[in-house]
C-alpha cells in the first residue's frame, strides 16, 4: 500500500499490472533509457545477490521523484525472484539543493563586499578559502591551504587572537578579531576576522568556518 501511495496509483491490482519503465520517466539522470537502466541493475542484483541505486520514478500526473532501491536476488527451485525496497528521497534532496544555492549565495554576497571565506579543521590547517584571499593577502587559495593562520600573524599578535578563539569553542559561539598579517610581498596589513566553530554530533570540536576582510586603510 505504501507503494501505490508513493507512485499515485489506485490500487495495488493495479501496480501489479505495471513493470518498472512504466513507472519511470523515458530516461534516468545519467541519460540512461530506463528499460536499459533495469536490465544493467537487475543482473547486477543476480550477479552479487544485491545492488542499491538510487532511481528516478514518475507518478500517473507527470510528476517525478527520486528513491533510494535496494534490490535483492533471491534464487527458488521454480523461478528466480527478486525483493524490491524503495524509499522516496525527493524531500532530502530538495534540502540539501535548498542548502547548497543558499550557501553559494552566501558566499557570493561576502566576495562581493570584499571578504574571503575560509574553514580550517581540527588541525588548525586551511581547508576552503576562496579567490579574495590573493587581492587582500597575495596569497592564491592554493597557496594558504593546508597552512595555519597563525603562520602568517606576528608573534605579538597570536596570544590574543588565540584567547578570543578559546573562548569561542568554550562558549560556543561566534567570535570577532582585528589582527596584523604579513601578506605575501612582505607588508603587514589589518584583517577583520569573524568566525564560528562547528561541532560533530557527539559534541566534537571539527574546525572553524568563517570571513577575513583587510581593513588596513580604517587603521591608519
Amino acid at each position: 500500500e505504501a507503494a501505490v501511495r508513493m507512485l499515485g496509483l489506485v490500487s495495488r491490482e493495479e501496480l501489479l499490472t505495471m513493470n518498472l519503465p512504466e513507472i519511470s520517466p523515458v530516461t534516468q539522470p545519467d541519460g540512461t533509457p530506463s528499460f536499459q537502466k533495469e536490465r544493467e541493475l537487475f543482473s547486477a542484483a543476480l550477479a552479487s545477490g544485491n545492488v542499491n541505486y538510487e532511481w528516478l520514478y514518475k507518478r500517473p500526473d507527470g510528476e517525478k521523484f527520486s528513491a533510494d532501491v535496494s534490490v535483492v536476488s533471491i534464487p527458488t527451485q521454480d523461478k528466480q525472484l527478486f525483493c524490491v525496497v524503495w524509499r522516496d528521497i525527493s524531500q532530502r534532496k530538495k534540502d540539501k539543493e535548498r542548502l547548497i544555492d543558499s550557501e553559494k549565495r552566501f558566499w557570493d554576497i561576502s566576495e562581493a563586499v570584499g571578504e574571503y571565506l575560509w574553514e580550517i579543521n581540527n588541525d588548525g590547517l586551511f581547508t576552503i578559502v576562496t579567490g579574495k584571499s590573493k587581492t587582500m593577502k597575495g596569497y592564491a587559495p592554493e597557496e594558504l591551504i593546508g597552512h595555519s593562520p597563525f603562520e602568517y600573524i606576528p608573534e605579538e599578535d597570536k596570544q590574543g587572537v588565540k584567547r578570543v578563539v578559546r573562548d569561542a569553542v568554550r562558549q560556543r559561539t561566534v567570535f570577532r578579531v582585528e589582527h596584523r598579517s604579513v601578506a605575501k610581498n612582505g607588508d603587514l596589513i589589518w584583517e577583520e576576522v569573524k568566525g564560528v566553530p562547528f561541532f560533530s554530533n557527539d559534541g566534537r570540536l571539527l574546525g572553524f568556518r568563517g570571513t577575513g576582510l583587510n581593513i588596513t586603510a580604517r587603521k591608519k
